[in-house]
């Protein structure tokens, strides 16, 4: 049933079950009663392996944002529930256009970004643990150790309310911490195009831009146009490195 988690079943007809419960292989349709439809699956079931128990379906949620219970069968019923707080939904897998129409779902995105950062910061200080312990008040660490990444209990509650205000608590703890901790202060970057002497951080997603390839930070305003310039100065460096190693494989 995981191979589906992520795919909206349709529904084929009974005749293509051969007039059989999906589950038990039990004779249904025509003379031998009603069949079932499991929402999940797809398919269809007897009354004794489907008892129109209701569920959220996970796909639906990923593909209309739709939270509404539809009825599954007992298998299904158990799968889900199992599933529930298990982190193997990833939006931007599966949908990432659902961010451009979802506003809470983005708001959600750019704080789980600003804690993948923060956490380099937090869980590596020394100098405090009031903060660090703020962080680990996370429910479910996914939430920081990655970006995109859900559970079916996480979406749930981004679109009952309860999840962004979580967030936002812990981001603003966090940076607070980062901007005044001796420590992790010191951990920021200098913009090597403008030079300010203002340090800034990978966290500051509205004013920074950081290379994919070194991970060097800028201003968004100093983004370089071409070539990052850390990432000329390593591949000169690897160049020369490569030079001196011929020359002297040539010399021996």
């Amino acid at each position: 049933m995981t191979g589906i988690l992520t795919t909206i079943a349709t529904q084929k007809g009974l005749d293509s079950q051969s007039f059989r419960c999906a589950a038990c292989k039990a004779p249904v349709g025509i003379i031998f009663g009603m069949a079932r439809t499991c929402y999940y699956t797809g398919q269809y079931y007897c009354n004794e392996c489907h008892l129109q128990e209701l569920r959220i379906i996970p796909a639906r949620v990923l593909f209309n944002w739709d939270f509404k219970r539809y009825h599954v069968c007992v298998g299904s019923c158990e799968f889900l529930d199992s599933v529930e707080y298990s982190p193997g939904l990833d939006v931007n897998e599966v949908n990432g256009s659902l961010y451009s129409f979802i506003p809470e779902l983005e708001q959600c995105r750019i704080y789980r970004t600003q804690l993948y950062h923060l956490k380099s910061y937090l869980l590596t200080c020394t100098y405090t643990e009031t903060t660090k312990k703020v962080f680990r008040k996370l429910s479910d660490v996914h939430l920081y150790e990655h970006i995109h990444r859900y559970s079916l209990r996480n979406l749930i509650d981004l679109q009952s309310g309860s999840l962004l205000p979580q967030l936002t608590k812990v981001v603003r703890k966090a940076v607070k911490h980062v901007r005044k901790c001796p420590l992790c202060c010191q951990r920021g970057f200098v913009c090597e195009i403008c030079r300010s002497p203002n340090v800034i951080y990978p966290f500051q997603l509205n004013e920074t831009y950081q290379c994919n390839q070194c991970k060097a930070l800028y201003h968004k305003e100093c983004k370089p146009s071409a070539d990052c310039p850390k990432c000329k100065r390593l591949e000169k460096r690897r160049h020369l490195f490569d030079n001196s190693q011929w020359q002297s494989d040539t010399c021996t």
